[in-house]
């Protein structure tokens, strides 16, 4: 028996009391390791209380989620049945993961390349649980909002908000963007926040999205006070809107371009965004924009998974495991946390005679990068062979007689992606984007295809769960 800060709890096996190996416990959760032989019937008792049986029917391990909804409080209790013995760490990512049954999925759908969303008979998007509707631009010379830019009008928005509610997805809007950061500057200062946020507030209203997605990028430090204040006073909003309207809670998101590279940036960044870490539903990470000649003397990979070799001395080749490693070192809880993925190319290309087709290799006259859309890509492996990083887990294109190096995503990629998502118990991934356009050919959608197939957005086997009123 273990005596939690609330209550009791009591496993029972065989008429006795089965030993309680381990037990991780916080305000909302209890989670309690116990070994067992196979076969056996498991009674769980919460104080006087009787929650249920559990027939383990030969299986190594399983594990099932009991919610106690309690007068004054909510109790989360996981209890982990287990052959053997399991690690603290393991303990740590189940407490982690209790609540949530799905990892979220965020996409991106760009205004100037939306057309008509149909969730419902469109089954590549299923596993996605958020549409990101992109973007509210902010005026560099006033901070005012911008619609325009982004071709987000009143019948796209109504649109994309209808097709998100009308399958249980959530849309939620987008403000910022690249190039943005100016305007957001003017917006966030004190004389203009009120108006910007009551103006944000009032789309989210009148069209119904369940939250906003702040795109500040760069988060430069010299930012930091009013990138605070912004949030801040979003989720105060947001907050009381939800109050107001008697609706479920608004969400607050965010997307941060992620510099290794730069040191002053990341310390500023992570030390900013671990103060507001409340505030957020998530913290998405752009680790699908971390390759470019402004940031590395080298070629590299735009999306990497895991880092390389560096050619250069004090120099790190970006990763989406290196940005999430410094997250986790800073104390940030793993399943507030996303990685992205792209559905676009990166091409290097060379604009003097040194090459920049081969991976790693050094230039002194900084290359051209090109995006291109998985379309693009997709007919320049038509005529030139794909390679794989088994390193980095990620796809690329060497192409020497046009000194050119490709990067971008396939399906492999994703996949490796998502299980480092599941194994490292992240909260989800983004997307960009999933838009369409005329050079794209609908090539993209082979990836969507990829992420709804994929088995990592699922309870993992053997989960179960107990509602008790």
């Amino acid at each position: 028996m273990f005596t939690s800060k609330r209550m009791p709890i009591t496993v029972l096996i065989s008429g006795g009391e089965l030993a309680i190996e381990s037990v991780v416990e916080t305000k909302a959760v209890a989670i309690v390791h116990f070994v067992q032989g196979s076969n056996e019937k498991i009674q769980i008792r919460y104080g006087e209380m009787f929650l249920g049986i559990r027939h383990t029917a030969n299986r190594r391990s399983a594990a099932f989620l009991i919610r106690l909804f309690l007068p004054g409080t909510i109790l989360f209790a996981i209890f982990a049945v287990l052959q053997t013995g399991t690690r603290a760490a393991q303990s740590e990512r189940a407490l982690r993961n209790a609540n949530p049954e799905r990892l979220w999925v965020g996409a991106y759908v760009p205004g100037w390349n939306q057309e008509p969303l149909d969730p419902r008979n469109d089954h590549l998007l299923d596993a996605i649980t958020h549409f990101l509707h992109f973007a509210v631009y902010l005026r560099p010379r006033n901070g005012n909002l911008d619609l325009k830019t982004n071709e987000l009008t009143p019948a796209k928005m109504r649109a994309l908000v209808k097709a998100a509610h009308g399958t249980g997805k959530r849309a939620l809007l987008v403000v910022g963007g690249d190039g943005s950061e100016p305007g957001l500057c003017i917006a966030a200062t004190p004389e203009h926040l009120q108006k910007t946020v009551k103006s944000i507030l009032s789309l989210i209203e009148q069209y119904g999205y369940d939250g906003i997605d702040v795109d500040w990028e760069p988060l430069v430090p010299e930012d930091a006070e009013l990138y605070s204040t912004f949030i801040e006073s979003l989720r105060k909003g947001l907050d009381q809107t939800s109050l107001r309207y008697r609706k479920p809670k608004l969400e607050l998101t965010t997307e941060i371009e992620v510099n290794l590279n730069d040191k002053d940036y990341m310390a500023s960044l992570l030390g900013t965004l671990h103060k507001l870490d409340e505030k957020f539903d998530r913290i998405n990470l752009m680790t699908y924009a971390m390759a470019n000649p402004t940031s590395l003397p080298f070629v590299w990979h735009n999306a990497a998974l895991y880092p390389g070799a560096s050619p250069v001395d004090g120099f790190r080749t970006p990763s989406a495991d290196g940005a999430i490693r410094e997250f986790f070192a800073a104390g940030f809880p793993p399943d507030k946390l996303g990685i992205g993925i792209d559905l676009y190319g990166y091409l290097w290309q060379g604009i003097s005679p040194e090459d920049v087709s081969t991976l790693g290799r050094l230039w002194k006259h900084p290359p051209k990068v090109v995006e291109l859309t998985y379309g693009e890509v997709l007919k320049y492996s038509r005529n030139n062979s794909t390679q794989w990083d088994e390193q980095a887990k990620v796809p690329y294109m060497s192409i020497p007689q046009m000194n050119q190096f490709l990067s971008y995503e396939d399906s492999r990629g994703i996949e490796a992606k998502l299980r480092y998502v599941r194994e490292n118990g992240l909260g989800g991934v983004i997307i960009w984007d999933i838009g369409r356009d005329d050079r794209d050919d609908n090539s993209k959608r082979q990836l969507l295809g990829v992420i709804d197939s994929a088995e990592f957005f699922e309870k993992p086997p053997g989960a179960g769960e107990i509602v008790l009123h």
